[in-house]
Parts: structure tokens; sequence; C-alpha cells
């Protein structure tokens, strides 16, 4: 190449507007000016190219110098939705871009030149067709968040642990079944998802992201979580559902910055005592699980607004859950669970409460301490008539009865002391459905009545 040419295009990259000028002074010299004229019309070009796919673009237009100024001075490019397939090799040439949205738009792969977008901070590639991970990333240092979700990604080569300034890597949804090494020298990351992906075993190099507040690996292969987990002391929100845990470390209760966990779907079979250290928890889900105790001191963690534990094998509840003061929504559908400690009525902030699937005979008097409930879910039990403490809860709007043996109604169980009820499921139980419509209707004029 021209090394005048070359001169010229290192001072175009400058994007500094003497620097402009003076590339086009040398653009004149007789011995370039063919070369920079058919450069020239390359970067025309990619203006052009720039202007039919860039949203939010500024108007690339005016003189020769004023266009160069605009071209090498974008700092934002958002392609995103636009089918490029192919990005352009002059797009190498936008030394100053800090952000580049390449969301669904059908790459296969990024040009070799992506590794001079030197100042390049974040990065969105998501929803495309890439099957490695982009190697030309490991040159841009100053990357700080890089979204590369749903794609075919099946390896991550070693290198990426040079990015030591990402602060958020998203690669979910992608086909990885291990990862490189060098990948937990990622230690500035504070927001990781890798979640639907092939992940069989998690490296205690995880140990080493004591940043990290937000992580998410559920839907994965993992069996065990390696002790070092527990040195993510600023984690916040951890996802892990849909994996094949049967524990979880015993120093599991370490992580005490924990609002959220979810470890819906796997086979945990017993919780650490280490829990009862997390404090801070405000959404706990273990659905789906094989749990059949709940060890927990609620008293520990009250802060508590939502507990999940559906679909589990819990037979009975500590009486401590009556400390959970913050709790707004209860599920403890799919258990064994024959009674409820007269306790329960202490969780005075309750709105949901889903009890199906049980083997409830009746429940605590106590419920009717439950003052701001709006859904009770009692369906396929073994309840024979309808708990006298329902009638006390003044701001119920739905009420599902179905699937038990009730043979009678109690006295009071109508408009007046239910008058918000807006939805009651009182179908498959032991009372002739027609005159049990009869009378539904005439207690409740103003309800959804479901007797079948």
């Amino acid at each position: 190449m021209n090394e005048n040419l070359v001169k010229i295009r290192q001072l175009l990259r400058t994007a500094e507007p003497s620097n402009i000028r003076l590339a086009l002074q040398l653009s004149k010299q007789v011995d370039v000016w063919a070369d920079w004229t058919a450069w020239y019309a390359q970067l025309e070009a990619f203006m052009q190219w720039i202007r039919d796919h860039a949203a939010h673009a500024a108007k690339i237009e005016g003189t020769q110098e004023e266009k160069l100024r605009i071209l090498y001075n974008i700092k934002s490019l958002y392609l995103h939705n636009k089918p490029i397939n192919v990005l352009p090799d002059l797009i190498g040439e936008l030394i100053q871009l800090r952000h580049l949205d390449l969301y669904q738009t059908k790459l296969k792969k990024l040009p070799d030149t992506f590794v001079n977008l030197v100042q390049l901070e974040q990065l969105n590639i998501s929803h495309n067709q890439l099957t490695t991970f982009p190697p030309q990333l490991y040159q841009l240092k100053q990357l700080k968040q890089i979204l590369c979700s749903h794609n075919r990604i099946t390896s991550i080569d070693e290198g990426i642990g040079q990015l030591t300034n990402l602060l958020y890597l998203d690669l979910d949804n992608n086909r990885i079944s291990h990862l490189p090494v060098d990948f937990w020298n990622l230690v500035a990351l504070e927001r990781l998802h890798l979640s639907n992906n092939r992940l069989e075993v998690l490296n205690s190099g995880i140990g080493n992201f004591t940043e990290i507040i937000h992580l998410n690996l559920a839907n994965n292969r993992l069996s065990t979580l390696p002790d070092r987990i527990t040195n993510l002391q600023k984690l916040e929100e951890f996802a892990l559902y849909n994996n094949q845990l049967t524990e979880l470390p015993e120093e599991f209760g370490k992580l005490t910055a924990l609002v959220y966990l979810i470890v819906e779907e796997n086979q945990l079979n017993k919780l650490p005592l280490s829990m009862n250290h997390l404090q801070n928890l405000e959404d706990l889900n273990l659905a789906h699980n094989q749990l059949k105790n709940i060890e927990i001191d609620f008293e520990s963690i009250n802060k508590l607004r939502r507990l999940l534990l559906h679909h589990n094998k819990l037979k009975q509840l500590p009486k401590s859950i009556g400390a959970l003061k913050e709790l707004k929504l209860l599920n403890l559908e799919e258990n064994q669970l024959e009674t409820l400690p007269e306790e329960v009525g202490g969780v005075e902030n309750l709105v949901e409460l889903y009890l199906g699937c049980n083997q409830l005979t009746t429940i605590p008097l106590s419920i009717q301490r439950l003052k701001k409930i709006r859904k009770i879910f009692l369906n396929i039990n073994q309840l024979e008539h309808v708990p006298e403490a329902l009638l006390a809860l003044e701001q119920l709007e739905e009420l599902s009865l179905s699937e038990n043996k009730i043979k009678a109604l109690p006295k009071g169980f109508n408009e007046k002391n239910l008058h918000k009820l807006e939805i009651l499921d009182f179908s498959i139980n032991d009372i002739d459905e027609d005159t049990l419509y009869d009378i539904l209707c005439k207690s409740f004029p103003m309800t959804n009545i479901i007797i079948d």
C-alpha cells in the first residue's frame, strides 16, 4: 500500500479536525491521488451502507471534509434487526466507536478488521448465527459489556481472559459445554449469564468472581457447585433452576448478600443449615425438588416476600413460618401436607396462598388473621367442610375449593362476609351440583362461580 495513503488513513483515524484537513491536503499529491480516489470511493460506499442500515445515525453529508469528520467521529452505531449477513471490513475504520449494536443481524462471524475498534466499550451481537466466540474481541481491552446470547456458540478459545475490564457478559442460550482456563481471569465481572447451555461442571475458578452481583447458571447440566462459590460475597441474584443439583455446599449461607435465589427444578433432598444466614433474602424459589423437610429457621431470614416450595415432598412446615411478616406469596402446592401450623396466621401481609394438591383435612383458625389475602387455592385436598376461618377474609377475591369432599356449606358463606369475591371454584365436591349452583348464585350474585 502507498506509504502516503497509509499516513492519510492514520490521520483520519485520529478524528481530529486538523488531522483530517492535513490528510486531505496529502491526498492531492500526485503520487497518492489515484490510490486516494479509489480508497475514498470505498469510504463513500461505506457511508451509504451506514445510511441504509443504521438507526439514529448522524447524517453523513456535506463537503468531503465534513463527511470524513462525521464518519470518523461516530461513537455509537445501532444496526439491530437488519439482515446484514456480512459486516463490511471498513467497520474497522470507526476507531472512535464506543457502542455497537448488531442484535439479530444474521451474522456468522466478525471481520478481522474488528480488532481495530480499540475504544469499543459495549457490544451487542446477540440473536445471530455465531458458532464460536469471536476471537477478534480479545484485542478490545476497553470492552465492558458483551451481549452474545442466542447464538450457536459451542466453544470459547483461550484469550477471553484478556478482557479484564469486562463487567457484563451474556452468553445465555448457546451450546457451550466447557469454559477455557483463562475465563476465570474475568475478575471484574458484575453480571454473568450462562443459562441454557450445556455445562456439566462449574470450575472452582468461579470463586475468583468476587465482584459479581448477578449470576445466571440456569438450564444447564450441573450436578454440584464448587465450595468456592461461597467467595461471591457481593452476589445478590443467583439463578440455578433446571440443573441436576442434589445438594448445595454446606457453607452456602456465606452468600449473605443474596436477595433472589432460584433453585427450582433440581433434585435437592436437603438444604444446608447455613441458609439461616441469608438474612437479606427476599425471593426464595425451591420448587420442583425432592425436599421432605424445611429445616430453615424463618426467623433468621424474615425479609422474604416470595417463598415457592411447590412440587416437593413436604409433610409439614416449621412453626417459624409465622415470622415471615413481609411475605406476600406462599406456594405450597403439590406436596404431602396434612396440616398447617397455627403460626401460619402470623404471615400477616400475605396476599396469595397456594395449597392445592395436598392432603389437608382442615386449615387452622389462625388463617382468619390474614386480613390482606386476596387469593387462596385449596383445590385437590381432603376437606369435608368449608373452613370457617375463610369467612373472616374480607379482601378475598379468588377462592378455589374444587376437588375436595365438601358435603355442606357453613352459615355465613355468602357475599355479605366475602363481598370482594370475584371467582369461586367449587367444582367436583360431594354436593349435588344443581343444588349447589342455586345456593351459590343466591349467596354470591356478583361472583363468577365454577362448579363443573
